[in-house]
């Protein structure tokens, strides 16, 4: 078998002399730093359009700045959460808009893909947390089948984080020239993903469940049409996620920026407009609008009087265990209380 010869061949700016392998060719690169995308030293599976991404991040900064400012004026600090999700889809299309002037800088593709492929999480997490409040703010119950509204968020926000982490670790391994580990990232991904969709379908179901008792179970008092056209659009936003496809260079489809646009940015897009037009900040007004919040103080109060009630049903005689609320024993005197907890008849003088 005899060994390859070295060969010239065309790069974008002209002709450059070209080493082959048996494998690949290693280019020379042009102007942008740009190469055949089957070259040994091309860190891109297409040509990334300047013009494109700049259109992308411009975009997506403005709606950014929308969400940010609809935060501040409806006063939702929780909506930082989106926030980050926008600009994550923002600064990954800047950094895939600077990489198509420096295609050789591997740096701009690895940043620019984790940011792309994470940001969709941000915006899960942030539908978690509204659907969440607006089941405390609306349902009379303040719970759907049979699980509380702060409860939700809690589970299912910290199912994100999990997803967030699982895939953030197989997305960075993408990347990596060395075949093997970029396989193992993309395996990781891959379950990543898995296990997102999953959360998104069971999550779904407790939304359209939570949509159908609206109409029984919905506070009068509160804008109940007006909720239900909320939970649309954030149910329309798991839809979008959910169908997003992984940026893993094996995707055929992924070969071709216009996927890029098409398949990952606009659903995200659309997204996030939906959400500018009906901002959650328009329906959670008011009492209830938000999850009552326990000072550091307050909870050290709670815990002291849990332990103390604790303490007095062990005190108790005669082998009956009696309950106290706690709200009331944080304004008694534990003496008097005792001898009335105690004592099976009132204490005489």
């Amino acid at each position: 078998m005899s060994t390859p010869t070295p060969t010239i061949g065309d790069s974008p700016t002209g002709t450059a002399t070209t080493t082959s392998t048996a494998t690949c060719v290693t280019a020379v690169p042009g102007k942008y730093g740009e190469v055949p995308i089957d070259a040994c030293n091309s860190n891109w599976a297409f040509h990334p359009s300047f013009g494109g991404n700049l259109a992308w991040a411009v975009l997506m900064g403005l709606t950014t700045c929308i969400h940010l400012l609809q935060a501040i004026l409806y006063k939702k600090k929780y909506a930082w959460v989106i926030i980050m999700g926008a600009a994550w889809e923002t600064g990954s299309f800047a950094l895939r808009t600077v990489g198509s002037r420096h295609q050789q800088v591997l740096a701009y593709n690895v940043v620019s893909t984790v940011l792309l492929l994470l940001a969709p999480l941000w915006i899960n997490a942030f539908v978690y947390m509204t659907i969440s409040r607006l089941i405390h703010f609306v349902h009379v119950d303040q719970k759907v089948m049979r699980l509380r509204a702060a409860l939700l968020t809690k589970v299912f926000v910290w199912l994100d984080v999990v997803c967030f982490l699982v895939q953030g670790s197989g997305g960075s391994l993408l990347a990596s020239d060395d075949h093997k580990i970029a396989d193992i990232g993309k395996k990781i991904y891959i379950a990543g993903i898995a296990v997102q969709a999953a959360i998104i379908i069971v999550f779904g179901g407790l939304t359209a469940q939570f949509y159908r008792e609206l109409d029984s179970k919905g506070r009068m008092d509160r804008p109940v049409k007006m909720t239900k056209w909320l939970v649309i659009v954030l149910f329309a936003n798991l839809v979008l996620i959910m169908f997003i496809p992984g940026a893993n260079s094996d995707n055929p489809l992924l070969t071709n920026e216009i996927y890029v646009y098409c398949l990952d940015a606009l659903p995200v897009l659309i997204g996030l407009l939906l959400l500018n037009v009906l901002h959650p900040g328009m329906v959670l007004r008011g009492p209830d609008s938000e999850f009552p919040r326990v000072s550091r103080a307050e909870k050290k109060e709670m815990k002291r009087a849990k332990k103390e009630a604790k303490m007095r049903k062990k005190k108790v005689g005669r082998g009956e265990w009696v309950e106290v609320d706690n709200s009331e024993l944080a304004s008694l005197d534990p003496r008097t209380e005792y001898q009335r907890y105690s004592s099976p008849e009132p204490v005489r003088n």
